[in-house]
């Protein structure tokens, strides 16, 4: 456990390198243990981002997503909004009062 508190917790032991398996796991582990998820802009589809936004979602966790840039109006960030699977927050204090 780290010194100032938390803990550091993996599916693979130190020095596993670094996989689209490794990073999709991370992903789906974040997902299940968080209270929440909040995502800044996803800008495909592919990114472990966006798989922790679905896993979240799968869960019922609450998924709380930026509004995104005007660059990506149509992205899965949007997309997400637009499926009434994700609520919009514009700063840190709207989303902590939806938790």
């Amino acid at each position: 456990m780290p010194a100032w508190g938390g803990a550091v917790l993996s599916l693979y032991p130190p020095g596993t390198p670094a996989s689209a398996l490794t990073l999709k796991a991370s992903a789906r582990l974040l997902a299940a243990l968080a209270r929440a998820v909040i995502v800044a802009e996803v800008l495909d589809d592919g990114e472990p981002a966006m798989l922790t936004a679905t896993v979240a979602v799968s869960l019922r966790r609450p998924l709380l997503v930026s509004p995104s840039s005007k660059g990506a109006q149509a992205g899965p960030t949007a997309r997400l909004l637009t499926a009434q699977q994700a609520v919009p927050v514009t700063d840190p204090q709207a989303a902590l009062a939806l938790l």
